[in-house]
């Protein structure tokens, strides 16, 4: 299943434009604006993305994902729990933390 999630979210990343996704451009398109709840909603797809990318070892998507999830959270400008997210920079530092030891990547003193 984390491999059928990380699929769907690289083929979302795959089709983003430089500047808007296309999922807020649907959203815009159906009379709604890119708030806090969706922006944080998003974002955590991103985390959970990168998650289940580091359980496969993709470290591209993993750094693309979190990179993503970044600029999300600092749309958002802080942390919150919007939707029950506890989205923000924390949460992606966190996820920084938590895909970094999935993949092994650690740093002696």
């Amino acid at each position: 299943m984390t491999e059928q999630a990380a699929d769907y979210l690289r083929g979302e990343l795959a089709q983003r434009s430089p500047d808007v996704s296309p999922v807020f451009r649907a959203l815009a398109a159906a009379g709604h604006s890119a708030n806090a709840d969706l922006l944080s909603v998003y974002g955590t797809l991103f985390l959970t993305g990168a998650m289940a990318a580091a359980r496969n070892e993709d470290r591209g998507i993993v750094r693309t994902f979190l990179v993503e999830a970044d600029a999300i959270a600092g749309q958002l400008g802080g942390d919150g729990n919007r939707v029950w997210t506890s989205f923000g920079p924390t949460n992606v530092a966190i996820h920084r933390v938590a895909t970094a030891a999935e993949l092994g990547d650690f740093k002696s003193p």
